[in-house]
C-alpha cells in the first residue's frame, strides 16, 4: 500500500534531526503492530524521538508519498533523490 492510503492523523515515530533539523529521511518501517518509523542518517535515538502526524511529515517530505509498504517492511535510500530499496 502507498503511504497516502494510510490516515492522514496515523502518529508516525521520527526524531528531531527530521523535524528540526529537516535531515533527509533514509528510512521508513511499517513495524508488524502497524507503528510508522521515518529516521534519518542518524538512526532511532531515544533521547530525539518525537511523533508527529503522518501528514505533518508528509509536508516535510512529499516524496515520501511514492513509498508502497507493506506490514512488517522496510524501506530504505541513501539521500532524498535517491530510489527507495526494501530490505
Amino acid at each position: 500500500m502507498k503511504l497516502t492510503d494510510l490516515p492522514k492523523n496515523k502518529p508516525v515515530i521520527t526524531t528531531t534531526f527530521v523535524i528540526n533539523e529537516n535531515k533527509d529521511i533514509v528510512y521508513v518501517s511499517l513495524d508488524k503492530d502497524n507503528d510508522l518509523q521515518m529516521f534519518s542518517e542518524e538512526g532511532a535515538i531515544m533521547k530525539e524521538a518525537i511523533i508527529v502526524s503522518l501528514d505533518e511529515i508528509l509536508l516535510k517530505d512529499s516524496s515520501l508519498a511514492s513509498i508502497n509498504i507493506e506490514k512488517n517492511e522496510s524501506v530504505y535510500r541513501q539521500n532524498k533523490n535517491s530510489l527507495w530499496t526494501k530490505q
